[in-house]
């Protein structure tokens, strides 16, 4: 059993981390050549890394705490069938290469390209859902 206060210090901890994390990213942004994934920039790894820091304590909050469980439901298959929902993506590019799909300019930039974004990678777990509803689903 932890001492009394202690999860309230490793709560804080934590937050002040994920916080400290993505203000040091916004901060070396302007030296780092931006924020870039393709160039995988600090800045990049920082903010995502203090993101991820803060996303990770409120998921604990909410379903540990609070047993909000259910609330993940339609996200689930992306835990559960991990590999599948990754690879997904290269299938779905592919069948846009084969059938010359591209999306309006409008959807690849700016608050568009970002709801795009949103919307396809819940399409992707989805299916990978549906899959794993089918008992289809990929193993290492």
């Amino acid at each position: 059993m932890s001492a009394k206060g202690h999860n309230t210090r490793l709560w804080l901890w934590l937050f002040l981390a994920g916080c400290a994390a993505i203000a040091a990213g916004l901060l070396i942004r302007p030296y780092t050549e931006g924020i870039s994934k393709i160039r995988s920039t600090p800045a990049w790894i920082l903010i995502c890394s203090g993101i991820s820091i803060l996303m990770f304590e409120i998921m604990i909050y909410l379903v540990d705490f609070k047993g909000k469980k259910n609330w993940f439901s339609l996200i689930w298959p992306a835990g559960t069938a991990t590999l599948t929902c990754y690879l997904i993506p290269y299938l779905q590019v592919g069948f846009y290469d084969l059938f010359y799909f591209r999306y309006p300019h409008s959807l690849n930039y700016g608050w568009g390209g970002f709801f795009r974004s949103w919307a396809v990678a819940f399409v992707v777990v989805i299916i990978g859902g549906f899959l794993e509803r089918k008992k289809i689903k990929l193993k290492v």
